[in-house]
Parts: C-alpha cells; structure tokens; sequence
C-alpha cells in the first residue's frame, strides 16, 4: 500500500522546488484536477489540499503530503520521491551469501565501465590499498571510527543523512566497505571462490595457537 501511495505521488509532474541545506521548502506541482484526485488516493483531505493551494490557485505544495502520509525520506534533482528500504525489503532483495555479494558487485563495475580496459593485478591490489589507506586517513583526521557522512555535490554540503540516492557515503565504515566490494570485484574478475577461500582460512586460523607466531601485532 505504502508502495502504491509513493508511485502515485511520483506520477504527479513537479513544476517547482526548493530546498535549504537538507531541508525542502516546497515542492509546486499544479493544481490541476488530476493531481487533486491524485493527492485524494493518498489520503490527503480537501482541507488539506486547499490550505497548501497558492492565493491565485495555480499551484499546490506537496511536500506535507509527500513526508507526512507517504514517508517519503527524500527528493531527488530527477523529481521523484523514495524511501529507504526496511530490513524486510533488503533481506528480500540483496544477496546473502558471499558468493552472490561477489557476483554483484563484478557486475556492477562492469556496467560501470571499469573493465572496459584490462587492468594488471597490481593495480587492483593497489586500489584496494588505496580505500585502506583512505580509512587510516579518516583516522587520522580524528574521525570516530563509526562515524558516516553524506556528500552531495548538487548542495556542495555535508549531510548527517541522505536526502537523495545520489548522496555519497562517507567515513571509516563506508572505505571498509569499499575495501570489500573491491574484494569482491577481483574475485569475480578472476574466479577466485572468495567464500570457500574464506572458509577455509577461518577453520584454519582456528586450529592456530593463541597469538601464534610471537609477534607484537
């Protein structure tokens, strides 16, 4: 049903808006009686609909309706609202096991074009390097080692959450991510079978001796 509410919303054509930082002054689609019907299937009232109806009845703000009876978490620069997705959507839809996390994310550099061209083995274990090194320098910097962050580079701003998908995470946990999902990449690209590496170098490393090898760390 919430579905249903956010795609009739995003059938209404956005004529205005205008946001400050990460907040949204308004969002004017027109006051047509269409959209009015529109509005209606979401569970606006006339009262509703007019008290956000500009004086020369032109245009109607949506944006009360579009975060307070669809829960809408943001607004995009394409005019489309959505939602973040609930730990029952995203168990549902992204793969668990790590073989399938490897194939997404080979696919996804893929259709990104970072594969057009071959690139040596080196220089994959040196971006992967590069997103430690990114880490170790947030830490450096004195961020906390949980901290998360958005950019965007539509508002040049830093944002504490994503107001549109295109908001780049920020921060330790995001480069330790990224560290991953370049793992991920060159495990697909050279058919390593990441999952059975890794089990079997955890049921390993667990017949080893406390702090084998005498080394400091």
């Amino acid at each position: 049903m919430a579905n249903d509410k956010l795609e009739i919303l995003n059938s209404i054509v956005v004529e205005d808006w205008s946001s400050m930082g990460d907040t949204i002054e308004y969002i004017y689609v027109g006051s047509t009686e269409e959209n009015v019907n529109k509005l209606l299937q979401i569970g606006a009232t006339m009262n509703d609909i007019e008290h956000n109806t500009d004086f020369e009845n032109q245009q109607i703000d949506i944006s009360p309706f579009a975060f307070r009876l669809v829960d809408a978490d943001w607004f995009d620069d394409d005019h489309r609202f959505w939602k973040k997705l609930s730990s029952t959507t995203i168990e549902k839809h992204l793969p668990i096991a790590i073989s399938e996390l490897v194939q997404a994310a080979h696919s996804n550099a893929m259709s990104k074009g970072w594969w057009d061209e071959e690139r040596s083995f080196g220089e994959i274990i040196a971006l992967i390097h590069s997103e430690v090194s990114e880490a170790l320098e947030d830490y450096r910097n004195g961020r906390d080692i949980t901290e998360v962050w958005y950019e965007n580079k539509e508002l040049k701003t830093r944002l504490t959450t994503p107001i549109t998908p295109n908001c780049k995470p920020c921060g330790i946990p995001s480069e330790l991510a990224d560290i991953v999902i370049r793992v991920f990449d060159a495990a697909g690209r050279y058919g390593i079978d990441l999952e059975g590496a890794i089990t079997e170098k955890m049921a390993y490393n667990a017949t080893r001796p406390q702090r084998h090898g005498g080394k400091v760390l």
